[in-house]
């Protein structure tokens, strides 16, 4: 049996493609170096030949145990799982335009926490993608990723921008950018900064970290097309161990950047979940002797008040200098605050009397469902009671109770929220005379 028999022999017995052109050249490389081996030592060519495929072994044992090494079904699993992920996040990005819209010419976008992390997801999925792919050497799944890393930006054009703000944010500190509802190139443009959140970037130095960070971005189409030729060159039998050294550092390049990225995203993330959960407890602790507290000052407070008995009363209470000229340039001020609420009172009609007392909650607190719907059954003329025995002072944003004292009617305006519907009450000597319900949207 001469090289090219055995070869073909132990070929045969071998069915993934990519392993049969791999084992045929390490293959063909061993019997080579033993020909050289023997001939060198003094046997003739045919000896030699002969005596090298023997010591290769039987060839089905050898199919059997280079197969093992050589089967990429592996990589060719994970590369198929990551680009389904792949475009998966892209689908994701073309539903949800409006999150992945950082330079969007119509409305006002705030790059958030969710559509940068699924960037980073995303191009993390396409490295792997292009890792894998190349490991499995399958010129079709790196031909497959090509034509997705080059489509990628046409198919969902912002999609993977977060992903370039994120990693320039590492090396930058410059975490969100955030551009007007005017065009593009004539609406102003500033990033928040932790040190220099007022007076921004020039414009600029903005640009160009926008410009930058769009590159960053369209590494997938670097990614598409380095597959693309690595697939041209899988099929044409032959490649350079120099190509192949490019590819390689290509690859770990892009996996690396994306991988750290992904690593700060989500301890970044991490943190503020620990953090911000932590000042949750915290506050959610503190509320009931919050509200006590606001609730006392509230129900102590009488109303109507003189202007000098108003500025009085805040000395009393310790309302600082610069705040205690609001009395006289706003006609209201702050009597009381605490995390959770303040205490206001203000001369609505600018009359130097302060009729009104506001009991207001600074922070978010959503009535529940059952709430809300009760609250929609209200109706013109019913009373007060009615609205207190669905909800209480601390589930008002805004409570506010004031004297007419021109008729000395008792008015009552609270607001309260369900989601995203905000309901406005009015009870005139504690008997209802308007309610209002509109979409949290409609108030900007």
């Amino acid at each position: 049996m001469d090289k090219k028999e055995y070869l073909y022999y132990v070929i045969s017995l071998v069915k993934s493609n990519y392993a049969k052109r791999e084992i045929e050249k390490e293959l063909s490389s061993h019997i080579d170096d033993r020909i050289d081996y023997y001939t060198d030592a003094g046997y003739d060519q045919e000896y030699a030949t002969a005596h090298a495929i023997e010591m290769m072994g039987n060839p089905i044992d050898v199919a059997i145990s280079m197969e093992k090494l050589y089967n990429n079904t592996l990589w060719v699993i994970l590369s198929i799982l990551s680009m389904l992920f792949y475009v998966a996040g892209l689908i994701y990005a073309i539903i949800n335009p409006v999150d992945f819209g950082i330079i969007n010419m119509v409305d006002f976008v705030e790059l958030s926490t969710l559509p940068c992390v699924i960037s980073v997801l995303i191009f993390f999925a396409g490295a792997l993608a292009f890792w894998f792919a190349k490991k499995s050497k399958s010129s079709i799944l790196l031909t497959v990723f090509g034509v997705l890393g080059i489509a990628a930006p046409i198919i969902s054009p912002y999609a993977q921008i977060p992903f370039g703000y994120q990693a320039i944010s590492l090396f930058t500190d410059f975490p969100v950018a955030i551009i007007t509802n005017q065009p593009f190139f004539e609406g102003e443009v500033f990033w928040h900064l932790d040190d220099l959140f007022e007076s921004g970037l020039s414009l600029g130095i903005t640009y160009a970290l926008i410009i930058l960070s769009v590159l960053v971005s369209l590494m997938c189409v670097v990614m598409g097309i380095v597959s693309l030729v690595y697939a041209k060159e899988l099929r044409g039998g032959i490649t350079s161990v120099k190509f192949e050294k490019r590819v390689n550092k290509f690859a770990v390049l892009v996996l690396v950047l994306s991988l750290f990225t992904l690593t700060v995203t989500a301890s970044e993330i991490a943190y503020d979940v620990i953090y911000y959960g932590k000042i949750n407890a915290e506050f959610d602790a503190s509320l009931d002797s919050n509200y006590e507290d606001a609730l006392y000052e509230f129900e102590q407070l009488n109303i109507p008040m003189t202007k000098d008995d108003v500025k009085s009363l805040a000395k009393k209470k310790g309302v600082s200098e610069f705040e205690l000229e609001d009395i006289d340039t706003i006609g209201s001020v702050n009597l009381f605050s605490n995390d959770a609420y303040q205490i206001i009172i203000s001369d609505d009609y600018e009359d130097g009397i302060f009729e009104c007392k506001r009991f207001v909650a600074s922070y978010d607190n959503d009535i529940t469902k059952e709430q809300n719907n009760a609250l929609k059954k209200l109706k013109k003329g019913d009373s007060i009671d009615k609205l207190f025995a669905v909800v209480g002072y601390r589930e008002f944003s805004d409570y506010s109770e004031s004297v007419d004292v021109v008729n000395g009617d008792k008015i009552v305006n609270i607001c309260v929220s369900y989601k995203d519907e905000s309901f406005s009450i009015m009870f005139k000597n504690d008997k209802l005379v308007d309610t209002s319900f509109f979409e949290e949207e409609e108030l900007y």
